[in-house]
Order: C-alpha cells, then sequence, then structure tokens
C-alpha cells in the first residue's frame, strides 16, 4: 500500500462535534499502519496536541489507544470515557480554536503559493492545509502517467470547503477527479450517478455534464477547478452560499440508503438520517476497513 494523504480536514467533526478530531484520528492510524504520508504530524505537537488539551485528553493514554488503530466510532467513544473537559463550551470554544488558526505569513505564503491561491490574506490554516492535501494527491495521480491507479476513497468530506466557502464543491471535484484517473473507490458515485453531486450542481446553478467533462479533459488543481466553477455558476454569491450551506447541513438520506448505511456502520437509531455525516462515516468505515486488512507497522 502506497503512502496515504489524510483526506479529512481540520474543521471536519464528527457525531461528537469536536474540529480536527476525525483527522487526528486518522492520522494516527495511517501512522500505526505504516502509510501516513510523508510530512504530517501523527503525534503530540501542532493541532493534535490542541486538541488532547482542550479536551482534557492524557497525551500518552490517547496515543497509545489509537496505537491499535480502532474504529472512528470506537475512539469518539473512548473520547467519551476518558476526556474530561468534553461540555458543550468546552467543544464549541476548541473547535473555534482550530477553525481561526492562522499560519505564520512565512508558512501561509509557501501554501499559498503551492496551493495556486494569490489572495495574500488568505492564511487560515484550516483551508491551506486542505488545499495542500488536495493538491499533493492530485500530483500523485498526476504521476501515474496512465498507469492504473489504486482506488482511493474520497475522503474528503462534504463540510470541507476551499477559498470560496462552498461546501460540497471539493468533494464534488475530488470524486470527479479519482474518476477522471480510474480511481474512484467502487461504489462510490460522482456526477450523474450521484444524487447529491445533481442536487448540488443543480443548486448553485452549474452544468454538471460540463463540470464532469471539464474535469475529465483538463484534469485541474482544486483552486483552477473552484474558479473555473466560480466563473459559470449561477448561484454562487455569499449570499446563495450561506443558504446552500445551511441546506446541505439540514439535507437527510432517503431512508433506504440511510438503512443500509446505519446498518454497515452499526447505528441502531432508526432517525438517523443525516447525508454529510453519514457519508463521512462511511468514507471512514472504509478507510479503516482497507487499513487494517494489513499488519501493523
Amino acid at each position: 500500500m502506497e503512502k496515504m494523504v489524510p483526506l479529512i480536514g481540520m474543521t471536519v467533526k464528527g457525531p461528537l462535534g469536536v474540529a480536527h478530531l476525525p483527522r487526528f484520528w486518522l492520522k494516527a492510524v495511517l501512522e500505526a499502519s505504516g502509510v501516513l504520508a510523508d510530512g504530517y504530524i501523527p503525534d503530540n505537537a501542532g493541532m493534535n496536541k490542541v486538541v488532547m488539551t482542550g479536551l482534557g485528553l492524557d497525551p500518552d493514554a490517547t496515543l497509545a489507544y489509537l496505537g491499535g488503530r480502532p474504529t472512528y466510532a470506537a475512539f469518539e467513544m473512548w473520547v467519551r470515557e476518558h476526556a474530561t473537559q468534553l461540555d458543550a463550551a468546552s467543544i464549541a470554544a476548541l473547535s473555534a480554536k482550530v477553525g481561526s488558526h492562522q499560519k505564520p505569513p512565512e508558512g501561509a505564503a509557501q501554501a499559498r503559493t503551492r496551493a495556486g491561491v494569490g489572495d495574500e490574506s488568505v492564511r487560515g490554516a484550516a483551508l491551506l492545509n486542505s488545499l495542500d492535501d488536495w493538491a499533493t494527491l492530485h500530483e500523485a495521480l498526476a504521476a501515474q502517467n496512465g498507469r492504473p491507479a489504486a482506488p482511493i476513497v474520497p475522503a474528503v468530506s462534504t463540510q470541507s470547503t476551499g477559498v470560496l466557502g462552498l461546501m460540497h464543491l471539493p468533494r464534488f471535484w475530488m470524486k470527479a477527479t479519482l474518476a477522471a484517473y480510474g480511481a474512484l473507490y467502487p461504489d462510490w458515485r460522482s456526477g450523474t450517478d450521484s444524487p447529491l453531486d445533481m442536487w448540488f450542481c443543480e443548486a448553485i446553478g452549474l452544468d454538471l455534464d460540463a463540470a464532469i467533462a471539464h474535469v475529465r479533459a483538463e484534469r485541474p488543481t482544486y483552486v483552477a477547478f473552484e474558479a473555473w466553477v466560480a466563473g459559470r455558476a449561477t448561484r454562487v454569491s455569499p449570499f446563495d452560499i450561506g443558504n446552500h450551506n445551511a441546506a446541505l447541513q439540514k439535507r437527510e438520506k432517503p431512508e433506504h440508503v440511510a438503512a443500509h448505511e446505519r446498518e454497515l456502520l452499526g447505528i441502531d437509531d432508526p432517525n438517523y438520517r443525516p447525508s454529510m455525516e453519514l457519508n463521512d462515516l462511511v468514507d471512514w468505515h472504509t478507510v479503516h476497513a482497507g487499513l487494517t486488512q494489513r499488519a501493523p507497522a
């Protein structure tokens, strides 16, 4: 198995509502499996340390537990049992800290250059780290030079946004890009095969067929694709984007789809149907299943 980029963004939350907790989990599990891409921090440093401190978790115990490669659901349960600061105010403060963290000017400038962002005001660590993740994977796919690529779970959350602040656009691009390179994980759907992609394009006034054709033909980076969308979608004003994001957060899956995914994930609540959260949990479940088929590092 090749080294893997942790595609879960810093601000993405699981059911517990803690930003960066899913990314922390993924980096640690990838590290324990010996496949974490170079340059990523899996231990008690950076934002991982901020999260453990903010939740009142013992770093040694937490990292030891993650070394056993638990599922994300098991890790959240462990956090519930061991965190000493898990009240709503502590979670909100921690998530706000993750979301507002800025890169130092020099580091931000380097990240913008790598991602192709010209706006010098962009310094948010969460955004720039995500752009770097996507650029890294895009480069790896392009370097295949036509050779078949291993299937990849498109674990970029619908929660994630790019410079536009438009939810689902990064996931839409990721799925379309993986499909263009023949690397989209089996059973994951893109374009006209995806009800969410179709809803998304209709909501923002974007021609779905044209968008998919553009990705297939040009294989753009995320930043280039976002600029292409901004120039063609008819409903991407800040007001439109705010309404669109709110609608996405409320979106639920059809019961027959949700029931299948609840069974896969072991969720007993018959009323649990949130679209974004279920997509994330299925992504993480599938990534974890693939990792644990191999011996620990």
